[in-house]
């Protein structure tokens, strides 16, 4: 019976670990399509500016 809990707690905590990873590593990507998509509309915006 302990043994399963100890079981279970160690892949409950591996399980959150896991998710903060992954969580941390969307929002980085996130951040870059931002980023990105903000370089994208200074570009447009620049570009329409001199077509007038």
């Amino acid at each position: 019976s302990l043994v399963a809990t100890w079981t279970g707690l160690i892949i409950a905590v591996l399980a959150v670990i896991f998710f903060n990873v992954f969580n941390r590593n969307v929002d980085v990507l996130i951040s870059r399509i931002e980023a990105a998509v903000q370089e994208f509309l200074v570009i447009l915006r620049e570009y329409q500016a001199t077509r007038g």
